[in-house]
């Protein structure tokens, strides 16, 4: 089986697992491309360590459209430090209706997401080259982020600063999961969910009461 096939299948495999929200033929053929693009790149900028076809359907693609189902109702989503573009892209492709930023201030990892853009032709896809303290985050109803340098300070001000309205989707360890909650503002209520099938890997969501 090749890399092509077994990153298909292995996806297929892992959605079901997880207990994703179903994926039409089409996202798939873009997710598989996604994932060729990501293969190729990688070896030239170093996007991500897990590149294997079975690890990377698994922990980037699978584990990124689960989330998908604790974005409620959003509309307008941003993504801190999306790095190879998770989980931006696997959101943008299984959420047509979804506009998605990507949020990324390493110039050479915004030229590979704006190029998986144009080669995926998704138009609710969008790429912004910049650091979070610059962005005015009050028009978004959802912010992710996903193993990013210096995540607990970063995920606690991203807390702090929630708005009401907006949901924060983190992917955390339960030692993060666990800091995160104590150094909580008293009136933004955080709830976590381990990821189906992992045994530290977990999607927390903060919401602000009032």
């Amino acid at each position: 089986m090749g890399p092509k096939k077994e990153f298909r299948t292995a996806l297929i495999d892992a959605l079901a697992e997880i207990g994703a929200a179903a994926v039409s033929a089409p996202m798939l053929d873009k997710l598989e491309r996604h994932y060729r693009m990501l293969a190729q790149w990688n070896s030239k900028l170093n996007l991500t360590r897990i590149i294997k076809p079975k690890d990377a359907a698994r922990l980037h693609y699978a584990e990124s459209i689960f989330a998908g189902k604790f974005l409620g109702n959003a509309r307008l989503l941003l993504d801190v430090g999306s790095g190879a573009g998770f989980p931006a892209a696997p959101l943008a492709i299984t959420n047509p209706s979804l506009e998605v930023m990507a949020l990324e201030p390493n110039m050479k990892k915004g030229v590979f997401l704006n190029e998986a853009k144009d080669q995926l032709a998704l138009a609710n896809f969008h790429v912004m080259q910049d650091r979070i303290e610059n962005i005015d985050r009050s028009s978004f109803q959802a912010i992710t982020s996903r193993a990013i340098e210096n995540a607990g300070s970063v995920y606690s001000e991203l807390i702090t600063g929630l708005i009401r309205g907006s949901t924060l989707l983190l992917f955390c360890s339960g030692d993060l999961v666990t800091t995160l909650g104590q150094s909580a503002p008293p009136n933004v209520q955080g709830e976590a969910y381990l990821i189906p099938g992992s045994k530290d890997r977990y999607v927390a969501t903060f919401k602000r009461r009032l």
